[in-house]
């Protein structure tokens, strides 16, 4: 089996650090902030140094995540990831770390970190990488991805998400059940 897995809001809490930053604690999703908001956000966030490595985790997520690679073998899963660039390491590095940090390793399966540029772009890697199921908590990128053939998606229910007609579930803990 081939799946993706989103890291920010999915793995990782993003919304919490954008929360802890001045001036920004009313945000409930960065998807809804105007422009200007959001860049201002970013210059405060890119700075940070390692950004990526800093960043709480949805522990009932990663403990679902480290139970599938430790209890399953022979799976491809890719961190299929719009992150953008901060001071420090590159993003790939910083998410591998993270992740390292976590305890999150492959076991008998094989990982990696996918960058992509945007998550309009994330479709076009589904298709690239034969990924059979990803699961994200932008439902745009779910939308989008469900439109592939032979292609599943999910969207991770989050309360800026809510209201939204799209195969959902709860945590990777369901997701993984689903998938089986």
């Amino acid at each position: 089996m081939i799946i993706s897995i989103d890291l920010d809001g999915v793995l990782c809490d993003f919304m919490g650090r954008v929360r802890s930053t001045p001036s920004y604690q009313d945000v409930t999703s960065t998807q809804d902030m105007d422009k200007d908001r959001w860049e201002n956000l970013w210059v405060a966030l890119a700075s940070t140094e390692n950004l990526w490595e800093t960043l709480d985790p949805i522990e009932e997520n990663v403990e679902a995540l480290r139970s599938f690679l430790s209890h399953n073998s022979n799976h491809v899963v890719y961190f299929v990831t719009a992150r953008q660039g901060t001071a420090g390491r590159n993003v790939s590095v910083q998410c591998a770390r993270w992740l390292r940090e976590h305890n999150v390793y492959p076991h008998f399966n094989y990982t990696a970190v996918v960058p992509v540029s945007g998550a309009d772009v994330k479709p076009y890697v589904m298709i690239d990488l034969d990924i059979q199921y990803s699961v994200d908590d932008v439902a745009k990128t779910v939308d989008s991805c469900n439109d592939l053939k032979d292609h599943k998606a999910f969207l991770l229910d989050q309360p800026y998400n809510r209201g939204i007609n799209l195969p959902r579930v709860s945590n990777l803990a369901e997701f993984f059940e689903r998938i089986k």
